[in-house]
């Protein structure tokens, strides 16, 4: 029984749909018959009437049509025509009894696909049959072909939009224009997920206008907005599709501005490469039911190359950043560098290092780098540097000082490095050789010890010479005082105590001037609190109200504070009261006083300043020597009240 219903089932790719049409029912139906008893493949419809034969063209399915010449209303020439309108490549054989020469030649000019004369042999419908077929094998070819190229071509024009890209904001532009002017698209656009709003925001788009994007909101989450093709996609990280935007719930948020741009079906494809997201690409369609596995596999893979290209451009842009941060690193003016091979072969130098020996790359590169011209002076040098190379091929980071004589005949000292490069696994891959001149270093280290000496010299003839005779000069007065009593005595006494006072405050200065190079860990309160014990505080009271523990030389910190609690006393009376505390980078010394003038600021650290008649002028300027001996800053800060000492750069508590 033949199917005269309008939409018959094609189970397999070689299933043939024919279309039989002839204004007797009898000849059709024989026709159709004949045909499907010749081979399994065709499946048949019947249409009596040329009109109702197009209108079931439109609902498409029809692989070939077969037609007769002789019609009321349009014959088979006329129906021809109307076909090559809308379908200019379906397969289409006039079969007609009453035709001639002139009608064949007409049929095969206006583009039917073969002409055959109805007969009354089984012949006629077997050769029919196999017109049919190979037509239909013939188009489908042709369509198999021109898919294939449209497949290369599109292909085609998105990685050469990805090579000669070299932004991202150029890779998706490009990418979008070559999609969208491929068949069957109608738009594409490239959004970027925020993570902060979960929406995706477009950054590239062709086929819609701007305005398109005011009515369209696509977001990853559980909204209905997160519910269609494009929210699923970037969840699944698989292409997801809405296949007739008519008929998908899920599509209902842009159903009014897809149909306004006449897209009836979308494709959404993730952009994601190595666990990263990159984007989303949404592709749209003039048709529904565009999307099928072979469009969607098709996109898939493209989503894929556009990922790939994204992540490629990322790692080239921080490989290239990475690069610029290694050359400005490397080629550092002051600094020697090498790279060498874990047996210490040379792979390469610095222009710094070149200059320096007056050699060149050519020279170096690929030489062990103990017999390089910076070490050939040494044999002993160079069997240490050997040694070296070893500790930091096994992983060790080395460091050391080595004489050299320059180009010049000078002797310079170079500090040295040479630190273990690992890849990802750990293992020891190379070499980092790193050195600097320090000569001048040395040289003022030199004159510091060799100035520290005579200060040490002069403080102890200073200490010898003046502290006897104040000695002799203190004995004879107790003697002289258990004779008789005299304010004149008492005058001799003060102004020796005064004295007394001077040659410490003079011998602390010859000494604060050096370095600090004991400084260890200390507690601030034990340092201030220590400090307060030695001090004549009368009835001046000390609150620490916060500590902290600093690297300091503890008897130049324990000076600092016994010299600015004497001027907090000697300035403040005896009944001031004095705070120790913290601050953010270092600690600081108040008292309630009657504070410094902001005039007098600037002067209070110089030497021979004092406010107070008792003082040498000394104190607060050993303050500040032994502050910067620390490496530190002192400053005298704004208080409501009394006098504020702070000191700074120690470093975040």
């Amino acid at each position: 029984m033949c199917p005269t219903d309008d939409s018959p089932t094609r189970c397999v790719d070689e299933t043939v749909v024919v279309l039989c049409i002839d204004d007797e029912p009898g000849m059709a139906e024989t026709t159709a018959l004949r045909l499907e008893h010749e081979t399994e493949r065709i499946e048949t419809i019947i249409k009596t009437n040329p009109y109702d034969a197009l209108d079931r063209l439109a609902d498409e399915g029809i692989d070939c049509v077969v037609s007769d010449y002789q019609m009321p209303g349009m014959d088979g020439l006329s129906l021809l025509d109307a076909i090559r309108d809308d379908y200019p490549n379906l397969p289409f054989v006039l079969f007609t009894s009453q035709g001639s020469e002139e009608v064949a030649s007409e049929a095969l000019s206006k583009g039917a696909t073969d002409y055959l004369r109805k007969g009354a042999g089984s012949d006629r419908y077997e050769l029919l049959a196999n017109r049919v077929t190979n037509a239909v094998e013939s188009e489908r070819a042709r369509k198999r072909a021109a898919e294939i190229d449209r497949i290369q071509t599109l292909v085609r024009r998105v990685n050469g939009a990805l090579l000669r890209a070299n932004t991202r904001e150029s890779i998706e532009s490009a990418v979008c224009d070559a999609i969208e002017t491929a068949e069957p698209y109608r738009f594409a656009w490239i959004g970027r997920h925020d993570d902060s709003t979960a929406r995706i925001e477009p950054a590239a788009w062709t086929g819609v206008p701007d305005e398109y994007f005011d009515q369209v909101t696509v977001t990853t989450d559980d909204r209905p907005t997160g519910r269609g093709p494009g929210g699923r996609a970037v969840r699944k990280r698989t292409v997801e599709v809405s296949q007739n935007v008519r008929e998908d719930p899920s599509f209902e948020p842009w159903l009014e501005p897809a149909e306004d741009h006449g897209v009836m079906a979308v494709c959404a494809v993730p952009l994601a490469y190595g666990g990263t997201l990159y984007g989303l690409l949404v592709v749209g369609a003039a048709r529904p039911y565009v999307f099928d596995d072979r469009e969607r596999t098709l996109l898939g893979e493209l989503g894929d190359d556009i990922a790939y290209a994204l992540d490629s451009l990322r790692t080239r842009r921080q490989l290239e950043a990475r690069r610029r941060q290694f050359d400005a690193v490397f080629n550092n003016p002051v600094v020697f560098m090498a790279i060498l091979d874990t047996d210490g072969t040379v792979r390469k130098v610095n222009e710094t290092a070149l200059e320096f020996v007056g050699s060149t790359v050519e020279v170096v590169a690929g030489e062990p780098f103990p017999e390089t011209p910076w070490w050939t002076h040494s044999e002993r040098l160079q069997r240490d540097l050997r040694s070296w190379i070893d500790e930091a091929a096994g992983g060790d980071l080395v460091r050391f000082e080595a004489n050299h004589v320059a180009p010049d005949g000078e002797e310079v000292t170079i500090d040295g490095v040479l630190h273990p490069v690992r890849d990802e696994a750990g293992t020891v891959v190379s070499i980092l050789a790193a050195g600097r001149d320090i000569s001048e270093r040395k040289r003022s280290e030199r004159a510091i010890e060799r100035q520290n000496e005579r200060l040490e010299e002069f403080a102890s003839v200073v200490s010898h010479d003046l502290r006897n005779p104040l000695s002799v000069a203190s004995g004879r007065l107790s003697l002289a005082r258990k004779e008789r009593e005299s304010d004149h005595l008492d005058a001799v006494a003060n102004a020796l105590d005064r004295m007394d006072e001077i040659v410490d405050d003079v011998l602390t200065m010859a000494r604060v001037g050096q370095a600090v190079d004991s400084a260890r860990p200390v507690s601030l309160s034990e340092v201030a609190t220590n400090s307060w014990e030695t001090v004549a505080t009368e009835s001046a009271d000390l609150r620490v109200v916060s500590d902290r523990t600093i690297a300091a030389d503890p008897a130049r910190l324990c000076r600092v504070f016994e010299n600015l609690f004497r001027n907090s006393i000697q300035h403040g009376g005896s009944g001031v009261e004095i705070t120790v505390g913290v601050t953010d980078d270092g600690f600081f010394v108040a008292d309630d006083g009657p504070g410094i003038a902001a005039d007098d600021r600037e002067d209070v650290f110089d030497p021979g300043y004092s406010a107070a008649e008792s003082g040498t002028g000394l104190g607060l300027n050993i303050v500040r020597q032994l502050i910067e001996a620390h490496g530190w800053e002192i400053r005298i800060a704004d208080a409501d009240t009394g006098a504020r000492f702070e000191v700074r750069g120690l470093g975040s508590s």
